[in-house]
């Protein structure tokens, strides 16, 4: 991973791939990405190139992100507990109204880190072109 702030305002994540990043390495860092943009609040940007897809599972997981927001199971129950405690003042401050209970927390969690996680894909056309020839 390498992180870079732009002009004091937004963060960009990218991926340093070793020869043994894999599926658990990648989990790993969308939970330091949902952390900043969900817990913390705070803007970033993950760039995800066509170079990093070492797994097919790698797919998946961006493809949850787009299309939910959410990535099932990335969180296990005490470290949902830990952010969900962290959140109590912070909801409180902006919703004082809304009771503070599981749920409402965590989907205040979820719609912080979609409002402040952005997803940039990267994918080379020519790559693509190489997939159709092939199958054809």
């Amino acid at each position: 991973m390498a992180c870079f702030q732009l002009k004091g305002v937004f963060v960009l994540f990218l991926l340093l791939l070793l020869r043994s990043y894999n599926v658990n390495n990648l989990m790993d860092d969308l939970k330091l990405l949902y952390r900043v943009a969900g817990a913390e609040g705070k803007g970033i940007t993950f760039v995800f190139t066509d170079n990093e897809i070492k797994d097919e599972g790698f797919l998946e997981f961006i493809n949850n992100v787009l299309s939910s927001g959410e990535v099932a199971n990335l969180f296990a129950k005490d470290e949902i507990d830990e952010i969900q405690q962290n959140l109590v003042p912070v909801m409180k401050k902006e919703f004082p109204r809304r009771p503070p209970t599981s749920e409402n927390l965590y989907d205040y969690f979820l719609s912080r880190a979609k409002n402040n996680l952005h997803l940039v894909l990267c994918f080379s056309p020519v790559c693509y072109r190489q997939l159709s020839v092939v199958s054809s």
